[in-house]
């Protein structure tokens, strides 16, 4: 006889023990889903006929490719498992995604190398984005939430620009030529700048912006694309061909259009840098022509002029002094010669009572013959006389 947890614990075994169910694939939709407070999800997966219980730990959800919903076709990924209180096995859940998701995405991976090999996600294409748009086109969902982001960034950041909205299906099976039209006309309005922008969704809706027609539409736009699609998670074929890819809607807008404070504050730099410049160049033109003028100035006629006319003073009182000194000795030696001669003239001799005795034109030294006619000179007249009597 088996106690219940002997047998538990067989089927257990039993279950658990096989390698093939211990990673395992399975389709079916998603009904009698709950949320438990801890995070774990409980849920069954049904064919119409047939029913699997599972649980997805909360440790686990992130890897999910999306999160189910109630009447969703999924794939689950896990291994079996049984549960003994309720005497029933289940599917332990490690990955989920959508029913399709893999063609879903082998199509896109393989109009992606269609598209990478023609060149359409390379570099070279990608355009410039304006650095101060005024017109931008908006090709969004009529009335969406990105429609409301883009708008509310753009008055916020750089209201100068005017937005024109070009409303297009964003999901659906009309969504990929409504997105064809709408992005024509948008490039046909000779904007600056074309947001194409959506929110967030399933890989399912964004099936529009995966479309090869939309992406070449993209690539073909001569006014520079910016894609804001989905969540930053998400990424769409049109995101590589775009010239900018943003992360969300409002991405988009913030990365398209400059915040109007950051370029004042730039602006007003500019000014004062400009300003700064202009009064170093004033100040050094200034000097310059300062050093000019007194170039000029000492190089003017007037001042040369001047400047002969001190020089020739200068030497003029030069000469002058010389000339004085010069006529002071002159005149020192012709007093001193004067005073010599006054000294040797007889007639300063005469003038101390001494006088001059010539005989026959001859000065007399020794006494002349008795009888001789002799003539003195006095300082003041003379006499002619005879000699009567002679001394020796």
């Amino acid at each position: 006889m088996w106690t219940l947890q002997q047998l538990s614990q067989r089927v257990k075994q039993a279950v658990e023990g096989v390698a093939e169910f211990r990673d395992i694939r399975v389709e079916g939709e998603v009904i009698k889903l709950f949320k438990a407070q801890s995070g774990h999800l409980y849920f069954t997966l049904s064919d119409g006929q047939n029913n699997l219980a599972c649980v997805a730990w909360a440790n686990s959800q992130g890897s999910f490719a999306t999160q189910p919903e109630e009447g969703q076709q999924v794939i689950a990924h896990g291994s079996l498992s049984t549960y003994g209180a309720r005497s029933q096995y289940q599917l332990t859940v490690r990955g989920l995604r959508p029913s399709g998701a893999g063609d879903r995405a082998a199509a896109i991976e393989a109009l992606k190398h269609k598209l990478r090999s023609e060149g359409l996600f390379d570099d070279q294409y990608k355009k410039e984005l304006p650095r101060f748009p005024l017109h931008v086109a908006l090709v969004t969902g009529a009335g969406s939430a990105a429609l409301n982001d883009v708008l509310k960034v753009a008055r916020q950041r750089w209201p100068l620009a005017r937005v024109s909205v070009i409303p297009a299906l964003v999901q659906g099976a009309g969504a990929p030529a409504s997105l064809v039209s709408a992005l024509e006309r948008a490039d046909s309005l000779g904007a600056n700048l074309l947001i194409l922008a959506r929110g967030g969704g399933s890989p399912e809706d964004l099936d529009g912006f995966n479309a090869e027609p939309v992406a070449r539409a993209v690539f073909g736009c001569a006014t520079p694309v910016v894609t804001g699609v989905g969540h930053e998670i998400d990424t769409t074929v049109v995101d590589f061909v775009a010239d900018l890819r943003a992360a969300t809607p409002s991405n988009a807008a913030e990365l398209a259009l400059p915040d109007w404070r950051e370029v004042d504050a730039r602006f007003a730099g500019a000014l004062q840098q400009l300003a700064t410049l202009a009064r170093r160049r004033v100040e050094r033109e200034g000097a310059a022509l300062n050093s000019l003028r007194h170039r000029l100035a000492l190089a003017h006629p007037r001042k040369r002029l001047r400047e002969g006319v001190q020089r020739l003073d200068s030497t003029t009182a030069q000469l002058q002094r010389a000339l004085r000194t010069l006529l002071g000795a002159r005149a020192e030696r012709l007093a001193k010669a004067q005073a010599m001669l006054t000294g040797l003239d007889p007639t300063a001799v005469l003038g101390r009572g001494y006088a001059i005795v010539q005989h026959g034109g001859s000065v007399l030294r020794t006494p002349a013959l008795v009888g001789s006619e002799i003539d003195i000179t006095l300082s003041e007249g003379g006499m002619e006389c005879q000699v009567t009597k002679t001394r020796s």
